[in-house]
């Protein structure tokens, strides 16, 4: 055991869970306070929750191009930024 409380719930905090930075009775992050209280330097960079270090990392889907919008969609979305561009410029003079 630390002498270190948690910042949440008071609960006692051992030495894995000030390495990890959570706090087990609560599920919260420990505050950076705790450790300077209990004359510590802080949570070590390596220690990341448990979803970080099992957490997969996600691809952003390919573009097909048969996705792309059609040319007169793309005419009708440049018209009515230039027609809105038009109000707001007129709006201030």
């Amino acid at each position: 055991m630390s002498n270190a409380r948690c910042g949440s719930c008071s609960a006692d905090l051992s030495v894995g869970e000030l390495d990890d930075g959570w706090c087990s009775a609560c599920g919260k992050a420990i505050a950076g306070f705790v450790y300077r209280e209990a004359g510590l330097k802080g949570r070590k960079e390596k220690a990341l929750p448990r979803a970080q270090k099992t957490a997969t990392r996600l691809e952003a889907p390919s573009a097909d191009p048969d996705d792309a919008p059609a040319k007169w969609q793309l005419a009708l979305i440049g018209a009515a930024m230039v027609g809105i561009a038009v109000v707001i410029v007129l709006a201030f003079l």
